[in-house]
């Protein structure tokens, strides 16, 4: 009896993680909204990749997947190289939410190793752009330390998928008036994109796996 009850107990320590990043996974899009743009999902690229400074770039990599998913978005991202995706259609930043899930892709379980991975991805930059060629343009970055915390980063350099949402609005920047309204159609994911403070080209390189990239428009 003694033994049935501690293989129970293992069973569910082993579920308990995969369980909990499905509940994610649906959790991410539940809340209420008009539209769910998706720009990568499970293997699939809806947007066009602009991408540069990138080493082993994988849309379908197989190894270590969401849990119900068969592959993700996975690549090594150079000191000022980035995953750069261009949508077909122009979007405003307005009441809407940037989410997806990340883990990080580091062999081996040293702590340091792992310390030095949850650094670099804290310091990962998310940026929209405007490609128009009357008025190219950048919002101001926002990285992975602004939107996780110290455990959710050490969770993803060990491998876990963790949940990253961002508001639109963090991006927004104000404008002179009279201005038209910012509209992007980029999204720009990389290292030392506008915080270069201790970069250097050549410097290590960091593996990071992407799925269930969206943008959620708000209700109204």
């Amino acid at each position: 009896m003694q033994f049935c009850l501690l293989a129970l107990l293992l069973l569910l320590a082993a579920w308990e993680p995969a369980a909990r990043a499905a509940l994610d996974a649906r959790s991410l899009l539940s809340a209420p909204a008009t539209s769910v743009g998706t720009i990568y999902s499970n293997g699939d690229l809806a947007w066009r990749s602009w991408s540069w400074g990138l080493s082993q770039l994988s849309l379908r990599h197989p190894s270590d997947p969401m849990p119900g998913a068969r592959a993700s978005l996975c690549m090594s991202v150079q000191p000022f190289g980035a995953l750069s995706l261009r949508s077909s259609m122009p979007f405003a930043l307005e009441g809407g939410v940037l989410g997806f899930y990340l883990r990080g892709n580091t062999n081996g379980s040293d702590p340091a190793a792992l310390a030095s991975a949850a650094s670099s991805l804290g310091a990962l930059e998310l940026q929209f752009e405007s490609s128009q060629p009357s008025k190219y343009s950048i919002t101001r970055s926002v990285t992975l330390g602004d939107l996780l915390g110290p455990a959710d980063l050490a969770a993803a350099a060990a491998g876990g998928w963790v949940a990253v949402k961002a508001p639109l609005s963090a991006f927004a920047q104000q404008q002179a008036e009279g201005d038209a309204p910012f509209k992007a159609d980029r999204l720009t994911v990389g290292l030392c994109l506008q915080r270069v403070e201790g970069c250097t080209a050549g410097g290590p390189s960091l593996g990071v796996c992407l799925d269930k990239l969206v943008i959620v428009s708000a209700a109204q």
